[in-house]
């Protein structure tokens, strides 16, 4: 498994880890005549990995300043405290051009033509996969929260997924109320071909998520 390291990225390689956290918990923001990129994530131990997708950026030719990458403490609903992790790119051309793209109506849409590579789907997984052993073995329940995506941009994900030989089934929740309210799940017949094709992309703190069939035992 990858270590808790830095790491770099070429071009090519950074616009695949975009494209995960664009599918994830990353967001373009409109900040003048251009945009910026975001992303908050829970917990102290995401600061490393931000550090790496702030190298991302910088590949890409986008400014990261220092200040960008701030620590927070807040509240949640049932009192507790907790830290978030938030980073912050500078502006860019660049980034208004991929605004218009991913929210074609003011909202984030999955891309008609998203590729989905090995990379790209770590980065998805990292930010909005989840992964859980069943009492009953050996199942691995394994997801995405594509809820907020519209069901098209569901049907899009569903269709890329298939054509690399995974197959998905879906879960509908009720309560969404912007989205389709679908998440999408990994059939166990394909859990394992999955895990093996995106561990070597994962990175801390998210290499909890990689699990195997059998794996608990």
């Amino acid at each position: 498994m990858i270590e808790d390291r830095m790491v770099t990225f070429t071009p090519a390689e950074a616009e695949e880890v975009f494209s995960g956290l664009m599918l994830g918990d990353g967001g373009l923001q409109l900040t003048g005549c251009y945009a910026q990129f975001t992303i908050a994530l829970s917990g102290l131990s995401t600061l490393n990995y931000l550090r790496n997708i702030k190298s991302v950026f910088l590949a890409m030719g986008i400014e990261c300043y220092k200040d960008h990458l701030r620590v927070y403490l807040r509240m949640n609903s049932s009192g507790n405290m907790y830290y978030y992790c938030l980073l912050k790119t500078g502006t860019s051309p660049l980034l208004l051009a991929k605004r218009l793209m991913w929210y074609p109506n003011g909202k984030k849409e999955v891309l008609v033509n998203i590729k989905l590579p090995p990379r790209t789907l770590a980065h998805w997984f990292s930010g909005d996969g989840n992964s859980c052993y069943s009492k009953s073995y050996p199942t691995v329940y394994t997801s995405f929260a594509t809820c907020g995506f519209s069901e098209v941009g569901v049907l899009t994900l569903e269709n890329k997924l298939h054509a690399l030989s995974l197959h998905t089934y879906r879960h509908l929740d009720h309560r969404v109320v912007r989205g389709s309210g679908i998440s999408i799940n990994i059939s166990q017949d394909s859990v394992d071909n999955f895990m093996h094709t995106i561990e070597p992309y994962m990175l801390e703190p998210y290499l909890y998520k990689i699990k195997y069939r059998g794996g608990q035992l």
